[in-house]
């Protein structure tokens, strides 16, 4: 999720991955898991595709109160490493019985972390209704339902 804090002025990438040559700019070193990284850095060093989504719509706009939401899900996952269950991560895939019934955020994998910061920010339903284990990259590289506000077109960066 590309952010840009109010205490930082730099376009920051903040993720939940494996991946862990940058330093984490809140840790102070290098992390598997949830960390902030400067997207340049991202960029640079990542050897895949990579593409965004912009956020538009009146929901794309943040309130004091959600910005602070989204603020406070940050400190609580700050260090958080990546998922550690196989089993939550194949089940994030299905829908029914198999599926993820409740958010476990002692360990966090990609999506999972984009979903939570959307719920954090009131652009998704809050975990009753689909916890934020239950959603996986390719709910995000789709149509997603959000509460005012859309996801643009993929734009393939490099």
């Amino acid at each position: 999720m590309v952010i840009k804090t109010d205490e930082l002025d730099m376009v920051m990438l903040y993720e939940s991955t494996t991946l862990s040559q940058i330093k984490c700019v809140e840790l102070g070193r290098k992390h598997k898991g949830v960390q902030l990284v400067p997207l340049s850095e991202r960029i640079n060093q990542y050897q895949g595709r990579i593409g965004i989504r912009r956020l538009y719509g009146k929901g794309a706009t943040f309130t004091p109160n959600q910005r602070r939401a989204l603020a406070e899900l940050r400190h609580t996952l700050k260090g958080t490493p990546y998922e550690k269950s196989t089993w939550q991560l194949v089940r994030s895939a299905f829908v029914g019985l198999l599926s993820n019934k409740k958010a476990d955020l002692s360990s966090v994998f990609c999506s999972e972390l984009v979903a939570q910061c959307y719920q954090a920010l009131e652009l998704l339903p809050a975990d009753d209704a689909k916890p934020s284990n239950s959603y996986t990259p390719a709910h995000f590289a789709r149509d997603i339902p959000l509460s005012h506000a859309q996801l643009g077109e993929v734009i393939i960066l490099c």
